[in-house]
């Protein structure tokens, strides 16, 4: 069988800022680009599309906030006839409520849908599972980023549905360290500045970890509605010495290499990109055992996990791995091993190709 060139349009809904979530939709798309895909995203104005467009993907903007907004609808059909799009790729249920129509209207053979949470920003599971579910039966597959995803919202009953977890670049990892810096440890927390990343949580564990660590300095890069909440609760701490708010930043890597620990205290999850990154930078991490971050932190193996919620098992996971940094590497570069045939880039690109060559097969799609 020959390998079909397909031409994909990538669907993007919501307020269009950048994530951990489109930056995994943009190293996928930029494989599938290279391995001969010819891919397009459709999406709100922002910094997500600006970015999609940075990188040299033709980027339609298309106001995709709302459920069923005909005029979203009639655009997307509109690009999908223009461009003789192949797959609509929808990536959360936002996504496909406008995709799909659209998809029908034009003709477009195949439809997928990309589940990448499991609940919606609001905390909402249960709104969130039953629209996705029915979502899924308009999908001719439906793909989770982890299995516990798959297993909370729900596997379709027709075995339509298949995990591809989420990538990032894999490198050699950082040089194995042994020994705190001479400034003190360097503890590092990215995420949306929202309930579902507990930073509130982080902060509340700090006091006890500054007792023991008093040269600890923690950043904490990301941006949300909470921005001024969580600042006014570090004030009202006393850690405005140790605690550093740096907002968005393109230049997560960079910091990452600069920190000794990565903590990520959510409360909700689907399988969070900066965790990933952190594996592939050879980081050690401490982190809450939700969703899926189990799947890739074994808890005294290749990290530290903890209950959600609980900022003084929080601070005792953090103790732990800045009291001792030759375990922490250790475990830091284990979890860096195992990692790597499962999340990284080349291996996620490989399953979404073979899907999408599954999919064309069994609609007659030629090879081109």
């Amino acid at each position: 069988m020959g390998h079909s060139r397909l031409v994909v349009l990538k669907v993007l809904g919501g307020p269009g800022f950048w994530g951990g979530g489109e930056r995994v939709v943009l190293d996928l798309a930029m494989g599938l680009r290279d391995i001969g895909h010819h891919v397009m995203f459709a999406a709100p104005e922002g910094s997500a599309l600006a970015r999609f467009r940075e990188a040299g993907f033709r980027g339609f903007g298309v106001p995709i906030r709302g459920p069923l907004v005909p005029a979203a609808i009639g655009r997307l059909a509109a690009i999908m006839r223009g461009a003789g799009v192949q797959i609509v790729h929808c990536h959360e249920r936002r996504a496909a409520m406008a995709g799909f129509p659209a998809a029908f209207v034009a003709g477009v053979p195949i439809r997928l849908l990309h589940v990448h949470r499991i609940a919606s920003s609001s905390g909402s599971q249960l709104s969130y599972r039953l629209s996705t579910q029915a979502l899924s039966r308009f999908a001719h597959r439906t793909i989770f980023c982890s299995e516990f995803v798959r297993r909370t919202v729900k596997p379709r009953r027709d075995g339509g549905d298949v995990v591809i977890p989420n990538c990032v670049a894999f490198g050699a990892g950082l040089p194995v360290r042994c020994g705190a810096r001479s400034n003190g440890p360097k503890v590092l927390a990215v995420g949306r500045l929202t309930e579902e990343k507990g930073m509130d949580v982080l902060l509340r564990a700090l006091p006890q970890v500054v007792k023991r660590f008093p040269g600890v300095r923690v950043r904490i890069a990301g941006d949300g509605d909470l921005r001024d909440q969580l600042m006014a609760l570090s004030r009202r701490l006393g850690l405005d010495e140790c605690v550093a708010f740096l907002g968005f930043r393109r230049d997560v890597p960079a910091l990452m290499a600069q920190a000794d620990l990565m903590v990520m205290p959510s409360r909700w999850e689907g399988l969070p990109i900066a965790l990933l990154e952190a594996v592939a930078a050879g980081l050690p991490v401490v982190a809450s055992a939700v969703a899926g971050i189990p799947e890739v932190i074994a808890d005294g193996e290749t990290g530290w996990l903890v209950a959600p919620d609980d900022p003084e098992a929080l601070a005792a996971a953090i103790s732990d791995a800045l009291l001792d940094p030759c375990e922490a590497r250790r475990r830091a570069q284990l979890a860096h091993a195992r990692a790597r045939a499962d999340f990284s880039i080349e291996a996620t690109v490989a399953r979404v190709d073979r899907l999408y060559q599954e999919l064309a097969r069994a609609r007659g799609i030629a090879a081109g």
